[in-house]
C-alpha cells in the first residue's frame, strides 16, 4: 500500500447541509485519480494553514466517483469555523490521500445482516459503509434484521446532513431509511459522563 501523501486539491463544491455543517467535494485531477481511490469507511486528513492536521470521514460511496467529506462547525474550532463560513468552490486545501481501516470486505453473494451504530457526526463514515453495503451486497437488504438501535433526536440532523451529501438517489435511500428508523424511537439515554454509562 502506497504511503499517504498530501496534494493540493481544488474544492469543487461546498454544499450547506445544516446551519453549522457543510459537505465539501474535491476535484481530483486525472493524474491523481488512483491515489485518491478510496474504500468505504476511510477518511481524509487536511492540513490547515496553521500546520495542524485534521481528519474527516468520507461520506460518499466509492462508485459515486465523488470525494466528499462532511465538516461540522465546532465551538472554538478555528479550522471548522473557517471552512463552514468562508470556504468556496475554487479554493484549494492540502489533502492527504485516503487512509483508514474502518471498513469491511464485501461479497456480492453474501446475505449477511449488519447493524450500524453511530452518534452525532460519527454517522458520516457509517453512511458511506451502509450505502456501499446495500449497493455491493443486494441480498443484505433481504436478510433478517435485528431490532434497530435507537438514535437520539440530536442525531437526526447529522443523518439528514449525511443523506444530503449523497447525490445518487438509490444510495441516498439508505440514509433516509436510517432517518425513518431513528424517528420511530423516543429519546435514548445520553451518556452519563460521571459513570461512563449510556
Amino acid at each position: 500500500m502506497p504511503k499517504p501523501q498530501f496534494h493540493p486539491l481544488r474544492v469543487a463544491d461546498v454544499e450547506p447541509l445544516t446551519d453549522d455543517s457543510v459537505a465539501i467535494t474535491f476535484e481530483v485531477p486525472p493524474e491523481l485519480a488512483d491515489a485518491y481511490r478510496f474504500t468505504h469507511g476511510q477518511h481524509l486528513t487536511i492540513r490547515g494553514d496553521d500546520g495542524e492536521r485534521r481528519s474527516f470521514s468520507i461520506c460518499t460511496t466509492p462508485s459515486s466517483q465523488r470525494l466528499t467529506i462532511g465538516v461540522k462547525k465546532l465551538p472554538g474550532g478555528v479550522f471548522s469555523q473557517g471552512v463552514v463560513d468562508h470556504l468556496h468552490p475554487g479554493d484549494e486545501l492540502d489533502v492527504m490521500t485516503p487512509a483508514g481501516r474502518f471498513t469491511t470486505v464485501l461479497d456480492p453473494a453474501s446475505e449477511r445482516s449488519y447493524v450500524a451504530i453511530a452518534a452525532g457526526s460519527g454517522i458520516t463514515p457509517v453512511i458511506s459503509i451502509v450505502s456501499t453495503i446495500l449497493e455491493s451486497e443486494p441480498a443484505a437488504q433481504r436478510a433478517p434484521a435485528p431490532r434497530p438501535v435507537p438514535l437520539t433526536p440530536s442525531d437526526h440532523a447529522d443523518i439528514e446532513a449525511a443523506a444530503a451529501a449523497i447525490r445518487d438517489e438509490s444510495i441516498a435511500d439508505a440514509a433516509r431509511r436510517l432517518i425513518t428508523t431513528a424517528r420511530r424511537f423516543p429519546r435514548a439515554k445520553t451518556a452519563d459522563r460521571s459513570r461512563g454509562a449510556v
